[in-house]
């Protein structure tokens, strides 16, 4: 009889335990995405931000980086971005590719 109480209380506190994480995963998972979609957004402003900086109209994964010296192109971006991108945790490279960390 005791043994049966026992499981009782376990597969009880085990269920409670599960449905509680869960709960926790769900609202992970919305966060994660809510970032990644912002992140999206910033690298499409930056992306359409240098396209009308540079005069260039091209369509490439990097920003494009012909016409200006790469740079100043990195200090214009990190001076109108950079605090949008340190909170999402967006960095510009070398080659002007911006990265995710």
């Amino acid at each position: 009889m005791m043994k049966k109480l026992k499981d009782l209380f376990y597969r009880i506190w085990y269920f409670r335990t599960i449905k509680r994480f869960n709960g926790y995963n769900n609202k992970l998972a919305k966060a994660i995405k809510d970032r990644e979609v912002d992140q999206l957004i910033l690298k499409h402003s930056i992306v359409t931000y240098m396209r009308r900086y540079m005069g260039i109209d091209v369509q490439s994964a990097f920003i494009p980086k012909s016409y200006k010296s790469i740079e100043k192109s990195k200090q214009q971006v990190l001076g109108r971005f950079g605090d949008e991108m340190e909170k999402l945790g967006i960095t510009i490279n070398d080659k002007l590719e911006l990265c995710t960390q």
